[in-house]
């Protein structure tokens, strides 16, 4: 426990009205005598090689429909700047009703009862994933709708209104990250575990408000492997009763 929990590990925030010499003395009284004994562990995980292609099926007597995930590494970290432009076309892909995955595998098509994707980063890795629940005959109808969306995301550029849109909902986004105290501190947080300035919302606005529908293309076309992305279907398919 004392190689776990270290003060050169530990990151305390202190949000509300308070003032910073208070906060200050308030931290130092309850820990100003915790001390680090020893060299400081490295808790950064390593870089992982490219995910290949695979199937696993996990069974579940009691599913009523299949939950599928995409899922792939990406050889990038949340410091490449790349990593925006991923960002907003996974906004076009995946933002809510207006999101190209909603509309092709949802509303024209019928396939999913619910579509969603999300890139994950850290400081030394990022993946990227696809879920969706469907009924078992529809997996892989789904899937292919799915790989077609990306698809198109590396060999055509956005539309202006797709574009616009999705900068829009970024950006309004922003602010509503740090709409409570609670909101704040845990921004701060996660700013301080991946090692980022604290007005990273500030630059990130900019970025994403100078991006265009090129700078997407290439970032869709340069990291996303269609070809490697990994099934992970969760039902009760080929189950004896």
């Amino acid at each position: 426990m004392q190689q776990s929990f270290r003060p050169d590990l530990t990151t305390i925030v202190v949000a509300g009205n308070i003032t910073p010499e208070k906060a200050q003395a308030t931290v130092e009284k309850y820990f100003g005598s915790w001390k680090a004994k020893g060299v400081r562990p490295n808790l950064d995980l390593p870089q992982r090689p490219n995910s290949k292609t695979s199937y696993i099926h996990v069974p579940d007597k009691s599913a009523v429909q299949s939950s599928v995930a995409l899922v792939e590494s990406i050889p990038m970290n949340v410091y490449h700047p790349d990593h925006y432009a991923l960002n907003l076309g996974n906004e076009i892909l995946s933002g809510g009703f207006a999101g190209r995955f909603y509309k092709d595998l949802r509303v024209k098509t019928g396939y999913v009862y619910n579509v969603n994707s999300s890139f994950d980063w850290s400081r030394t890795r990022a993946g990227y994933n696809i879920s969706f629940g469907a009924d078992p005959d529809k997996v892989d109808l789904a899937r292919k709708a799915a790989l077609k969306d990306l698809q198109a995301m590396q060999t055509q550029p956005v539309s202006e209104h797709e574009l616009q849109l999705a900068k829009a909902s970024l950006l309004r986004s922003i602010p509503l990250q740090r709409s409570s105290i609670d909101k704040l501190a845990s921004q701060y947080l996660t700013f301080s575990e991946l090692g980022l300035p604290l007005d990273t919302p500030q630059r990130s606005a900019q970025i994403y408000y100078r991006m265009s529908a090129g700078d997407i293309r290439k970032a869709f076309k340069t990291w996303i492997r269609i070809d490697d992305l990994a099934q992970i279907t969760k039902d009760a398919a080929n189950l004896k009763q």
